[in-house]
């Protein structure tokens, strides 16, 4: 899968559609993503929980980075959300398997995984560009 560059995550006026227009091979998938990302990112100051650290623009831009080089194809999609401390998160829950990505804007994430006979795997700093460990992109590959 081809990479392209994330939107700048700095200013929200240019997360339009012209700027997170798929390029060349970016596969629907990663593209449904991507767009929940930006959609998160875009998220009205008034709409933001209160009392929240909400993620910074370099969270984003990790969650980001990481999306456009993860492994396709998947067992199933991520569900993204927003952790009240500032962090991006991707979980996959289902069936036997759990996993939690984090990021926080390092240039890094970290990780939580079990598998069906309960091993866990756990990770702490790992870049952003790096793939998912082989033991958890096993549990994740179709």
């Amino acid at each position: 899968m081809s990479t392209f560059a994330p939107p700048d995550f700095t200013s929200i006026s240019t997360l339009s559609a012209e700027t997170l227009k798929p390029s060349c091979g970016i596969e629907q998938v990663a593209w449904s993503l991507l767009q929940r990302l930006a959609d998160l990112y875009s998220t009205p100051e008034g709409e933001r929980w209160p009392d929240a650290d909400w993620p910074t623009s370099e969270a984003f831009r990790d969650a980001w980075e990481f999306t456009t080089q993860l492994l396709l194809p998947l067992k199933e999609l991520p569900h993204i959300s927003l952790a009240d401390d500032g962090e991006v998160n991707f979980a996959w829950s289902g069936g036997a398997i759990h996993i939690d990505l984090g990021f926080y804007g390092t240039g890094t994430y970290s990780y939580y995984g079990r598998d069906s006979d309960g091993s866990e795997y756990f990770g702490d700093e790992i870049s952003v560009t790096s793939p998912l460990p082989e033991d958890l992109a096993s549990l994740l590959s179709a």
